[in-house]
């Protein structure tokens, strides 16, 4: 499969799902359905065909990958990221399975017994079944005649198929090809499993995408100094600044701190590791003075979320991996943002469905914005957890 991501008119961010054993061939369902899927969400649209079988059979000469040859087909079709799907054949009803196996294990001996006491060698025992000196096993015995085949039969005696006798469980690893990094992974999951993972999967690269849009936004020489950093509060309950990128462990808290040289208007948005966008600022917490709702920003004051007299605060839990924070000043209001795609009580978050159309906006609105009236300032933040210190 492969696929492309437009967030912005003039870049492509592109995916490419691996299917290393044909198993989407196989089960033309599935297939249709993941498609559907991808294109319900307006970031991720299909490109081109469903599969790359034609650059399995160009590197490789078969339609059978191992993950490390998948990822040389993503990284032949220059894409950003590689959806790695495979498929694997379970035994449906172990138990009874066994059952039929120690069945089938008690029926041999007997078979062996009846050979034994009458001394079955050379002998005509129908008229078209010979055993000789060697004796056969329960396998050839069976397809004689003698025994019952019963692994793969029905009750009409007919062969079962695949799909009667087995489970098909298809498996997931979302990855990064630049940075080699595993993003998302599912295992073992059934068709509609899959279809539900996929769709995730979705969201989540909307997610990444836009992630990645608002790290390449650059920083205004234009005048305007906008100062973002966080404090962090050890378990020892020391105090220490980060201001470009640092780490943070569970259990501990931290406060975000800005300042910006111009009056104006701070949003400040937290890309969280989770897949989550909130808006930390403004928020309930600060912005509600006097019962009123104030949100412009004076210049040369400091400013800390959650404030110095809040009984709130931001404290490091599960999930753990890299948040990131962004702060955009903006000489106007943009009440779009929060009238459009933030909502909620305290700290507003964005509906996971509109994170993609909410980054486009944004850039699409700071582009054509002029470069004098807004600024940006980024806080990259890895949270781990207790025991990895």
């Amino acid at each position: 499969m492969f696929l492309s991501v437009n967030l912005y008119s003039r870049e492509r961010m592109s995916i490419a799902t691996i299917d290393v054993d044909h198993s989407l061939r196989a089960n033309e369902p599935l297939r249709k359905e993941m498609v559907r899927a991808v294109n319900r969400f307006v970031y991720l649209k299909q490109k081109t065909s469903i599969s790359v079988d034609r650059q399995k059979k160009k590197l490789f000469g078969t339609n059978e990958l191992n993950l490390e040859q998948a990822l040389t087909v993503a990284s032949n079709l220059n894409v950003k990221i590689a959806i790695v799907m495979k498929s694997e054949k379970i035994l449906k009803n172990t138990n009874n399975n066994q059952n039929k196996i120690e069945n089938l294990t008690i029926e041999s001996n007997e078979i062996n017994n009846i050979m034994s006491n009458y001394n079955i060698t050379n002998a005509i025992l129908s008229n078209d079944i010979v055993l000789t000196n060697e004796t056969k096993d329960l396998g050839d015995l069976i397809e004689y005649g003698i025994g019952k085949k019963t692994e793969n039969m029905d009750k009409a005696g007919e062969e079962k198929k695949d799909e009667e006798l087995y489970d098909i469980k298809y498996s997931f690893k979302v990855i990064d090809i630049e940075t080699e990094e595993t993003l998302k992974e599912y295992d073992k999951k059934t068709s509609s499993e899959a279809l539900l993972a996929m769709q995730e999967i979705c969201l989540y690269l909307e997610f990444y995408f836009s992630n990645i849009l608002l790290k390449n936004i650059e920083h205004q020489i234009n005048g305007i100094n906008l100062n973002l950093r966080i404090e962090r509060t050890t378990l020892e309950n020391k105090t220490n600044a980060i201001y470009d990128s640092g780490e943070i462990i569970e259990g501990e808290s931290f406060t975000l701190n800005f300042r910006c040289n111009m009056d104006g208007y701070v949003y400040i948005f937290a890309f969280q590791n989770d897949g989550s966008v909130i808006l930390m600022h403004p928020n309930d917490f600060n912005n509600f003075i006097n019962n009123e709702y104030q949100n412009k920003t004076e210049g040369k004051k400091n400013y800390i979320i959650p404030p110095e007299n809040s009984i709130f605060r931001i404290r490091i839990r599960p999930p753990f991996g890299e948040d990131s924070f962004y702060a955009v000043y903006t000489k106007k209001e943009q009440k779009w943002i929060t009238g459009l795609y933030f909502k909620g009580d305290g700290f507003k978050i964005c509906d996971k469905i509109k994170i993609a159309e909410f980054t486009a906006k944004l850039k699409s609105t700071l582009k054509f914005m002029n470069n004098n009236n807004w600024q940006i300032s980024k806080i990259y933040l890895k949270t781990i957890s207790e025991s990895e210190n």
